[in-house]
C-alpha cells in the first residue's frame, strides 16, 4: 500500500504544529486523499506554504494560508485545493 504522508514543519510552536498535524491525519485520511499534504511556515512570516501533491496523479499545487488563524487558515486552503475532483478518491 502507497504511504501518503502529511507532514508540519517550521513553526516556532511545536503543540500548535502537533495539533494540526492530528487534524491532518483526522481530517484528510490517507485512504481517502491520495497526495501528499505539506505544511510549511517560517517564524517570522505572517503566512504559511501549503503543498499537496502525487506524482501519479500529476497533482502538484501550492497555496498560501494566514498564520494568524493558522490551523482553520491551513484547513480552509486545503478543502479550497481539493475541490478539485482529481484530488480525491477515484
Amino acid at each position: 500500500m502507497r504511504k501518503w504522508n502529511r507532514s508540519v514543519s517550521g513553526f516556532g510552536d511545536p503543540e500548535r504544529a502537533a495539533k494540526l498535524q492530528k487534524k491532518l491525519d483526522i481530517q484528510y485520511p490517507e485512504e481517502k486523499y491520495w497526495f501528499h499534504i505539506n505544511v510549511v511556515g517560517a517564524q517570522h512570516n505572517d503566512t504559511v506554504t501549503v503543498h499537496l501533491w502525487s506524482d501519479e496523479a500529476g497533482i502538484d499545487k501550492k497555496a498560501s494560508a494566514n498564520r494568524a488563524d493558522f490551523i482553520g487558515a491551513v484547513l480552509s486552503t486545503i478543502d479550497k485545493m481539493i475541490e478539485d475532483p482529481r484530488y480525491s478518491q477515484r
